[in-house]
């Protein structure tokens, strides 16, 4: 857990490029950009955003990756806003390209919005902001240093490893794997096996199609209707335990 934390805390900081000290540069510029592409034969989408919130929604209708992004910085040249194709992967990069620097209020941001076929899986490397998205039929992998992280209504398999900030999921199909430094954590209608490795903040587990097992350091766990349960360990915090169809395991 050590590794993950300074790993978040160096994205954060390097990732988004947002220091905020004295009387410096403030991102006082603001504008809105449009990217699409075709999402034939395209099997990935890979997204890399600095700093800003990022929204993902399928569609199973679409034919196209559609990309609405607004973005706040202090010199539209030091921004890459790009979306290509690689073989079978499709890379959407925003972010802000000038180094470390010295913010006085507002910080250079990229925030996307994003529409594409709900059968491509989503790789997501984000610095800070918020994450959400719904409606995915693939695989989802979310590499984030800090901002809550919302998902619901996915077919795929998660795996999250995040730095700070609420973690949300609902209605999946699949598997669930959670790498968390803090933050309460939320996870609720999985099919599949839920992991969760969390230092601190509360967690919440319910009904779930298989398995959860729980590593803690500290916060309130709750585990209700579930296949088992493991708990490897609980740091501090209350344990509540209701309606376990299966093998509990505490150690």
């Amino acid at each position: 857990m050590k590794k993950l934390m300074t790993a978040a805390l160096m994205t954060t900081l390097l990732s988004g490029c947002v220091i905020h000290v004295g009387h410096s540069k403030e991102a006082n510029i603001t504008y809105e950009d449009h990217l699409a592409l075709s999402s034939s034969g395209i099997t990935t989408l890979i997204i890399d955003n600095g700093a800003g919130d990022i929204i993902v929604k399928g569609d199973e209708l679409t034919d196209e990756i559609n990309v609405d992004a607004y973005i706040r910085t202090d010199n539209k040249e030091k921004i890459e806003f790009s979306l290509e194709r690689r073989g079978t992967k499709a890379y959407l990069i925003g972010s802000y390209q000038s180094g470390i620097n010295m913010w006085n209020g507002n910080s250079p941001s990229v925030d996307l919005t994003i529409s594409m076929p709900d059968n491509i899986a989503v790789v997501i490397d984000d610095g800070s902001g918020d994450v959400f998205m719904s409606e995915i039929k693939s695989d989802v992998t979310i590499d984030d240093g800090s901002g809550s992280i919302d998902l619901k209504n996915i077919k795929g398999n998660i795996t999250i490893e995040d730095g700070s900030g609420s973690i949300d999921i609902n209605n999946i199909i699949g598997n669930i794997d959670v790498e968390d430094g803090s933050g309460n954590i939320s996870v609720d209608e999985v099919t599949g096996k839920v992991v969760i490795d969390d230092n601190s903040g509360s967690i919440s587990v319910t009904n779930t199609g298989d398995t959860v097992v729980i590593e803690d350091g500290s916060g309130d766990i709750l585990v209700k209707n579930t296949k088992g349960l493991t708990i490897l360990d609980d740091g501090s915090g209350d344990l509540d335990i209701i309606n376990i169809d299966g093998k509990v395991s505490i150690d």
